[in-house]
């Protein structure tokens, strides 16, 4: 099993400002979540980061 950390949208987020926190890249982000806007998330949203090592 990967280390895996599930975070939550709050209001006011951006992948990119997520991306900059958890050191990840926005298409990494993007990948790992079968996301197909970029420009689209929601509050309450779960968005999976993945260990980066």
């Amino acid at each position: 099993m990967k280390n895996e950390k599930v975070y939550v949208v709050k209001s006011g987020d951006t992948l990119s400002k997520i991306s900059r926190f958890y050191h990840v890249s926005i298409q990494q982000l993007k990948s790992w979540n079968e996301l197909e806007n970029i420009d689209l998330i929601h509050p309450k949203q779960k968005i999976i980061i993945k260990a980066n090592k």
